[in-house]
């Protein structure tokens, strides 16, 4: 206990450090923020008693977090009677931290104080878990962290429902990189394709590479212009292979912009098609 000789005991205190880069100088209480820009800070739980053979209960907590330059940033008190509390303080940038805590108690008039402190870092999308039991000064269990889930590369699938369109009414599907214009060269610029007949006003078709039954692996994090429409009059076997104004349906939004993050799935209704002006 190093140099403690009465354990001081009361409920078990967590902290949650979210990383962030944007800082803000005021401690914000009970407050809705955006994740990931402020540490999120909470107190109380779980009670959890040390065994002991004079107990007293802690009657304050002093808290202090230093920035990797050694700044104090935050220091605040928090009191048995709150209760449990969660608190949102800023940082700065990423980098080493430290956190000090105060675990104080009264013998019958006489302050009792033990301190310990704990260093842990501050990384983007990153979160960190502090565990600390009061009395047992020394011990301070440190997550590292849990990363955001990594971006992946996947599939993408269209999946249409409701459409007025007669039973076997072509959709064909395209995908190509993010700004690219399709017309200036339809075939060589093209991602992947897909495309369905309509059963019902609806269906779904998985995208391939061009022109082969192979699956397409779009990139993960990359965005993609996605152009789906209805050809209505079915000449799209003759050579018109742009949506005909005034005849054929196409998406409101056209194209579409979709971003992959693993296998990716967009869903849209007839109420998402218009007549191509």
């Amino acid at each position: 206990m190093s140099g403690i000789k009465k354990v001081l005991t009361m409920s078990v205190f967590i902290l949650l450090i979210m990383a962030v880069l944007i800082g803000c100088p005021m401690l914000l209480k009970d407050s809705t923020v955006e994740s990931g820009q402020y540490i999120n800070l909470s107190i109380g739980g779980t009670a959890a008693k040390a065994i002991t053979v004079t107990e007293y209960d802690v009657t304050k907590l002093e808290i202090e977090i230093y920035n990797p330059q050694g700044a104090l940033i935050e220091d605040f008190s928090w009191y048995p009677d709150e209760g449990q509390q969660s608190y949102l303080i800023p940082v700065t940038g990423e980098g080493e931290y430290e956190i000090v805590v105060t675990h104080i108690s009264d013998d019958n008039g006489t302050v009792i104080e033990a301190v310990e402190s704990a260093v842990f870092n501050i990384e983007v999308m990153v979160i960190t878990a502090i565990n600390i039991i009061p009395g047992l000064i020394g011990y301070i269990d440190i997550d590292p962290g849990n990363e955001e889930p990594p971006i992946e590369d996947g599939t993408l699938t269209v999946s249409l429902t409701d459409l007025s369109a007669p039973d076997g009414t072509y959709v064909p599907i395209g995908v190509y990189p993010a700004g690219v214009d399709p017309v200036v060269d339809p075939f060589g610029l093209i991602e992947a394709m897909g495309g369905l007949e309509l059963i019902g006003g609806g269906g779904s078709s998985l995208m391939t590479e061009p022109n082969t039954e192979t699956t397409w692996i779009g990139t993960g994090g990359v965005s993609y212009d996605v152009y789906i429409w209805v050809d209505m009059n079915g000449n799209l076997e003759f050579g018109a292979y742009e949506p005909e104004p005034g005849i054929d349906l196409q998406l409101v939004v056209f194209p579409v912009v979709v971003e992959i993050n693993g296998d990716t799935t967009i869903e849209f209704t007839g109420s998402d098609f218009i007549v191509v002006p």
